[in-house]
């Protein structure tokens, strides 16, 4: 993993805002009074699908039946989400689920295995999130940048010798192998460090990084949240290992040339 989202906490595959949270732009001859602002609403990914065929001119009645809300007001207008709440994820098999209901957001059980706050590479470590601290090979060394970009063409013109040289795909295979055990080892001594209690709770306003679990000051609320979840939980439907089977409905000429894995809809 080389991915960041600092100073947001957590990457890919967690349930922390850097791995779920992201920023998108809207360009528009359409929008009204507001342009060249930034609106804070909460805004699902869900949201795209109905918010598109309201704009094409899709029915009330027909958008009831989507997942997601129509945002197009906000988009157009800068008026208040429609959105007050969403569900990050719910995973029985990790387990883990989390929960946002207006400021606050609820995480029941493991977050997920990248639990820092990852900062951009400073280097071309295989294992960056990790020991971009311990290496500073591609770090500049002169004051003169045209020094510097003399350094880093003799090192692409060495890169590229090296690569012509008889079993150098074999030998990159090998380093490629012995890198990624490394890194595995340090994921899993990083991964050691966190423990965390059954419930985490953040005020994303105040604290968007989530650096300050407020949990245990409020009980009442954390028990409200838990049972929301609840209730989304027993509408989920199970779906494990269905991804991973060939299914022939997923065929792009079942539905106008798009890929889809045939049950996910």
């Amino acid at each position: 993993i080389v991915g960041n989202n600092f100073p947001l906490r957590g990457s890919k595959t967690t349930v922390w805002e850097g791995g779920t949270r992201a920023v998108s732009f809207v360009y528009s001859k359409n929008l009204l009074k507001k342009t060249g602002y930034t609106h804070e609403g909460l805004f699902h990914a869900t949201d795209w699908f109905p918010t598109i065929f309201a704009v094409a001119g899709g029915k009330p009645k027909q958008e009831k039946q989507l997942d997601g809300v129509n945002q197009w007001p906000m988009i157009r207008s800068g008026k208040p989400s429609r959105r007050t709440e969403f569900v990050y994820e719910i995973d029985k098999s990790r387990p883990v689920s989390a929960i946002r209901m207006g400021k606050y957001k609820l995480i029941v059980g493991n977050p997920g295995d990248y639990n820092n706050w990852y900062r951009i590479a400073k280097s071309n470590s295989f294992c960056p999130i990790y020991d971009e601290n311990e290496t500073g090979s591609d770090e500049d060394i002169f004051i003169y940048e045209s020094l510097n970009n003399i350094v880093r063409n003799a090192k692409g013109y060495v890169k590229w010798l090296s690569s012509k040289l008889p079993g150098y795909r074999m030998v990159r295979k090998w380093h490629r192998y012995r890198q990624l055990e490394r890194c595995r080892k340090l994921k899993k001594r990083d991964k050691a460090k966190w423990r965390f209690p059954r419930y985490l709770l953040y005020d994303l306003e105040a604290d968007p990084s989530e650096r300050k679990n407020i949990a245990g000051y409020k009980p009442v609320l954390v028990r409200k949240m838990k049972a929301r979840l609840e209730h989304y939980q027993k509408k989920t439907k199970h779906v494990a290992g269905q991804s991973k089977r060939k299914v022939a409905a997923a065929d792009p000429k079942h539905h106008h040339g798009v890929w889809t894995p045939g049950w996910c809809t």
